[in-house]
């Protein structure tokens, strides 16, 4: 991915911009008189003035929010306990590439037959403490263009081995966990879904 080069349009040097280049505050410095000074005086104040998007409080921005930073650390360590947690469930029910799964839905009433369904991927970083994205994606009756999908969430466990969900053939065990990395053994990846823009 291209990362364009920060350019000072003060000294013309590459790296920084005017805001953080020294040569610019020492002139300043030296010139209180002059329109450098007032600039860096106008920052200054816009950054007391500056209200967190994240914690709403006045004085600095979420690029350099503790309160943030906290969060983040506890969201990262309940996400590892909650990944490791969903690993042992799908390793238990054997969910992984290849499950076949039978499902009938709530909406299915008198003989209509269950769904079939095979697990074609899991999208590991959607598996968050906070259970709000698809992770499970299934193919429907073969079709290679129907898709349904679901959450690894109290309401999905609860649902399966019930007469809504089924596991008809369980995966391989060393289907189970393809395209796990360390990152998201951490907790760390996908984390900042949670933040929402963090």
């Amino acid at each position: 991915m291209y990362k364009r080069t920060v350019h000072c349009r003060y000294c013309g040097a590459s790296g920084h911009n005017r805001a953080g280049c020294e040569k610019h505050k020492e002139y300043a410095k030296n010139n209180p008189d002059s329109w450098a000074a007032r600039n860096v005086e106008n920052r200054k104040e816009k950054a007391k003035n500056r209200e967190c998007s994240y914690c709403h409080t006045v004085g600095h921005n979420r690029a350099t929010c503790t309160i943030l930073g906290t969060d983040r650390v506890k969201a990262i360590i309940t996400n590892r306990k909650f990944r490791k947690e969903t690993l042992a469930k799908f390793q238990e029910y054997g969910i992984g590439l290849g499950t076949l799964i039978e499902y009938s839905p709530a909406w299915h009433y008198g003989n209509q037959q269950p769904i079939l369904m095979v697990v074609e991927e899991i999208r590991w970083d959607n598996i968050l403490y906070q259970n709000k994205a698809s992770s499970i994606i299934v193919n429907v009756n073969g079709e290679t263009d129907i898709y349904q999908s679901f959450t690894p969430d109290d309401s999905f466990w609860s649902l399966l081995g019930s007469k809504n969900i089924n596991i008809i053939a369980k995966a391989q065990p060393e289907c189970i966990g393809i395209g796990i990395t360390k990152e998201w053994t951490s907790g760390i990846s996908g984390i900042k879904n949670a933040f929402h823009d963090f």
